[in-house]
């Protein structure tokens, strides 16, 4: 995709004709089709709609390569538009990791103590769902009747979430567990000064975890902050402490962006600690935050707080 126009390719290795419906970014009205058959090579047809929609319905020669150009007519009503000018800094859905663990960076504090990285069967961690729901891994997380409990990214020394000055928008999906407790989302400095909050509850919840369990509704949020000084920060997810018994909630689809207004592409770095971010022998990051040993060629990575290309 290029913004005003995408394209599409459908195989169709069967000997029967279908038609089946694409789901495009945006509302069309005209387009082409690029068709190659056991008998035709490359026909190109001009593809007009009576009416915008974004889901377009075609038709599937047997045997065929199809190869469909739309162009943009509208922009969705049923998503936001995307702003160009943004930056994706950090981003965890937690399939990198799989389930019954807490990743590097993540802190989970609870009724019994603190978790960091690591494996771990029960309590809080990472839970695994049906890939077909809204959510495959979340990180489930729980308070007691003694204290709050919560869970973090960035309190961990060996990675940091280094923000330079700018704005910024974190968004999240959050499920309940078995009822639906009051999550509050916080930014917050490295001693714990809150620099933006948002308190939300969970419209929807599930009881159990398993392949089998598939998660079909999520609590989408999304918080606005500005960043005045750079320096290292927090994201932090808690549950006010339960009357009796335990307040659960399971966290996924984390990420990060810093709004651009100059074009300019530097900005975070996860490092030990701030003397390393001046260091040529700072650890490097991939886009999402995840920490590298192995460059790869034609990919952008970060280190002391900047963006580098591979050639």
């Amino acid at each position: 995709t290029t913004g005003d126009s995408v394209v599409v390719m459908v195989l169709n290795p069967s000997a029967n004709t279908y038609k089946t419906t694409l789901t495009l970014p945006f509302n069309t009205m005209e387009g082409t089709s690029i068709v190659t058959t056991e008998t035709t090579n490359a026909k190109k047809t001009a593809i007009t709609l009576e009416s915008e929609t974004y889901q377009p319905i075609v038709n599937l020669e047997a045997y065929s390569v199809n190869t469909y150009i739309f162009v943009k007519k509208s922009p969705r009503t049923d998503i936001p538009e995307i702003d160009e000018t943004a930056e994706s800094l950090f981003e965890d859905n937690f399939t990198l990791y799989g389930a019954s663990c807490i990743p590097q960076g993540w802190r989970a504090k609870y009724e019994d103590g603190t978790r960091t990285a690591g494996n771990y069967s029960l309590g809080p961690r990472i839970m695994g769902f049906s890939p077909e729901g809204e959510i495959q891994y979340a990180f489930y997380f729980r308070t007691g009747t003694s204290a709050s409990g919560y869970v973090s990214y960035g309190e961990e020394t060996n990675s940091r979430l280094y923000l330079e000055p700018g704005n910024y928008t974190l968004t999240y999906s959050t499920v309940g567990w078995k009822k639906n407790p009051t999550v509050v989302c916080y930014v917050q400095t490295t001693k714990n000064k809150n620099i933006k909050m948002l308190s939300s509850t969970p419209k929807y919840y599930v009881s159990s975890n398993g392949s089998s369990v598939r998660i079909t509704q999520t609590t989408d949020k999304t918080l606005d902050f500005e960043i005045t000084e750079a320096d290292n920060y927090l994201l932090k997810w808690t549950i006010s402490k339960a009357s009796s018994d335990l307040n659960e909630c399971l966290l996924g689809n984390v990420k990060l962006v810093r709004h651009e207004d100059s074009g300019e592409t530097s900005i975070i770095s996860l490092g030990q600690n701030n003397d390393q971010l001046n260091s040529s022998d700072a650890p490097t990051y991939d886009i999402f935050g995840r920490k590298v040993t192995t460059l790869k060629k034609n990919t952008i990575y970060i280190r002391n707080g900047k963006k580098f290309l591979v050639k």
